[in-house]
């Protein structure tokens, strides 16, 4: 078990991530020739501020015929495992394994992720929608009728 103060080797133990594979014969993560193409091009459309994570999803399925989830998608591109670091017991270290994404891009996602807060559409128009707000806590009055 590691213990505090203890040099973290930078491996991954378990299965490889999304990108890359486990070589059994060296007990090491190699990059994957396949899916690195998939995961790297994830990131280059999604750094364009094009795609919502839905379409990012439908777009690589439609490139490269691979089903990926759209919370597999989010979690792909928040994983910094990408870029050469592991996050373990609340801190990161610098791995060993191989990279193939450079850290701008990483970055680029990172802060396009962040100020992804698109509003969600409803069937329905509703009159005053957003400009009433609570007296008592300020929170925004929703509609709860019945339907039409």
């Amino acid at each position: 078990m590691w213990q505090e103060g203890e040099s973290l080797p930078g491996c991954l133990s378990g299965l490889a991530h999304f990108g890359y594979r486990n070589n059994k014969a060296e007990r090491t993560i190699e990059i994957d020739p396949v899916d690195s193409i998939t995961v790297k091009r994830m990131f280059e459309l999604y750094a364009t501020a094009s795609h919502s994570l839905t379409t990012l999803a439908k777009a690589i399925r439609d490139e490269t015929g691979k089903t990926i989830s759209r919370g597999n998608v989010y979690l792909i591109l928040k994983n910094r495992f990408y870029i050469g670091s592991i996050p373990w017991l609340g801190q990161t270290y610098p791995g060993t394994h191989p990279v193939f994404l450079d850290r701008e891009l990483f970055d680029q996602v990172q802060s396009i992720l962040a100020g992804h807060n698109w509003p969600k559409y409803s069937k329905r128009d509703i009159a005053f929608r957003g400009l009433m707000n609570c007296a008592y806590d300020g929170s925004t009055l929703t509609h709860a009728g019945a339907r039409d």
